[in-house]
C-alpha cells in the first residue's frame, strides 16, 4: 500500500508491503520528481523489530500508476544508493500501484 502526496517536485508519504502475510515493511519513503520518474528514499521497518532501514526507491509514472523499478545499488557513507550510469529497470516489476484521483 501507497499513500504519497506530490508535489510539482517532490512526493513524501508512506509505503508499507506485505510478502504474502509472512512479515510486513513499513516506513516513510521521500524525494524528487523529474518528469515521469519519482527518486528518493524509503526509511523502513520490518514488523516487529526496532531496526530501520534505508534504501533507494524509484517509481515511473504511467498513466494512473506508478511502476516500481528496480535497480544496481552501492554504498557510500554508510546509505545505500542507486548505482550512478546503472539504468533502473521497470519491467516486470514486484510492485504496481494505482493512482487514486
Amino acid at each position: 500500500m501507497l499513500n504519497i502526496h506530490l508535489t510539482e517536485k517532490e512526493f513524501y508519504g508512506q509505503l508499507e508491503i506485505n510478502y504474502k502475510g509472512l512479515y510486513t515493511d513499513s516506513g516513510n519513503v521521500t524525494g524528487i520528481i523529474k518528469g515521469d520518474t519519482l527518486r528518493g528514499t524509503y526509511r523502513y521497518r520490518h514488523y516487529g523489530i526496532e531496526t530501520w532501514h534505508t534504501i533507494p526507491i524509484a517509481l515511473l509514472k504511467k498513466g494512473h500508476r506508478l511502476i516500481m523499478g528496480e535497480g544496481e545499488t552501492e554504498i557510500y557513507m554508510n546509505m545505500r544508493y542507486f548505482r550512478k550510469n546503472a539504468p533502473i529497470n521497470y519491467q516486470n516489476p514486484k510492485f504496481v500501484f494505482e493512482l487514486s484521483q
